[in-house]
């Protein structure tokens, strides 16, 4: 979400994301590896401008070729929801990490340029 857009850290949309259904796809070679470096979480140090450059070189194709495919994805909607899991660990009595509480979250991004 960005502030800049309206959007604060908290904020909720008014209604529901729209429930998207299910189905199966297939990719080939080419688009898995794309789908990789899309879907890999982003170190602190790959924040910033031009991110999916390396994302672009790390699946070794050109990155119009990046923008291309990863665009065929959102059209097929294979992305464009994201879900975190959060797990609160709690150190037990006999000083153990034991998880106390999980929760999984489902957001959709808003549409928008």
């Amino acid at each position: 979400m960005c502030a800049g857009a309206g959007w604060s850290r908290a904020a909720k949309a008014d209604a529901p994301a729209e429930v998207m259904e299910i189905t199966t796809t297939t990719l080939n070679e080419l688009q898995w590896r794309i789908l990789e470096a899309i879907k890999r979480e982003f170190a602190p140090e790959e924040l910033g401008p031009n991110l999916w450059e390396d994302r672009a070189r790390q699946a070794g194709v050109p990155l119009p070729t990046f923008y291309e495919i990863a665009e065929d994805f959102n059209r097929r909607k294979i992305i464009g929801r994201f879900s975190t899991f959060l797990e609160h660990v709690k150190p037990h009595r006999d000083g153990e990490r034991v998880t106390r509480f999980n929760a999984l979250f489902h957001w959709a991004v808003a549409a928008g340029p």
